[in-house]
Parts: structure tokens; C-alpha cells; sequence
């Protein structure tokens, strides 16, 4: 992989970055309805959902400002990533950073065991 890509995977296991889903996830799991995936979805679970795509894209954008990047360059360098073959599961993982179902199987990891009581 690249050193860009080296760089973007880095970051995205960074704890900077676990943490600002963890702390996420962890402020609105209780405003989550968990449903079938082919079900309707709740509007306020999608709402979260949307301001988590915009936390992610902020976390994004401190990423693309370190490495002194444009939007643009940003996508090209992806894209090559993806061409060469080095960067598919990147590129996969962070589409998954914006798909509706990831974000709540992730929140569905994210939730406490129930009560034995």
C-alpha cells in the first residue's frame, strides 16, 4: 500500500479517531430504534446517522489538513490507491464509514449487555 494509504489506514485505527466514534456512539446509543435492515427506519436513528457522517467527515478533514491536501487530491490519491490494488479495503472501510446499516451494526457492538435481572 502506499504511504498515503499507510498513512490514511493509521489513522483511522487511531485511537484519536476510536475514540471520537466511541465517544459518538456512546452520546446517542440510547436515541437508537434497532430494526430489520429491510425494514423502515426510525427518522431519529437516521438523523443520528447523519450528524455521525458529519463527525466522520470533520475527522476526515483534520486528516486531509495534515497531509496538506485538497478535496480533490484527497479522492485522486484514493483512486490510485484502488487502481493499484493496494487500497481496496481502505477504500471499503471508509465507504462503510458512510453506510447506513454499517453504522448500526457497529452501534449494535457499541451496546451494553442487557440486564440478567
Amino acid at each position: 500500500m502506499s504511504n498515503f494509504g499507510e498513512r490514511l489506514e493509521a489513522f483511522l485505527a487511531s485511537t484519536r479517531f476510536e475514540a471520537a466514534v466511541s465517544a459518538f456512539l456512546g452520546a446517542h446509543i440510547e436515541s437508537l430504534t434497532f430494526t430489520e435492515a429491510d425494514g423502515e427506519q426510525d427518522v431519529v436513528s437516521y438523523s443520528v446517522f447523519l450528524k455521525f457522517t458529519e463527525m466522520v467527515q470533520e475527522k476526515l478533514q483534520d486528516f486531509v489538513d495534515e497531509e496538506k491536501l485538497s478535496p480533490e487530491e484527497f479522492q485522486k490519491r484514493c483512486a490510485e490507491a484502488v487502481e493499484s490494488g493496494s487500497g481496496v479495503a481502505l477504500v471499503d472501510r471508509l465507504l462503510r464509514l458512510s453506510d447506513y446499516n454499517s453504522f448500526m451494526d457497529a452501534a449494535i457492538g457499541f451496546c451494553p449487555p442487557p440486564d440478567d435481572d
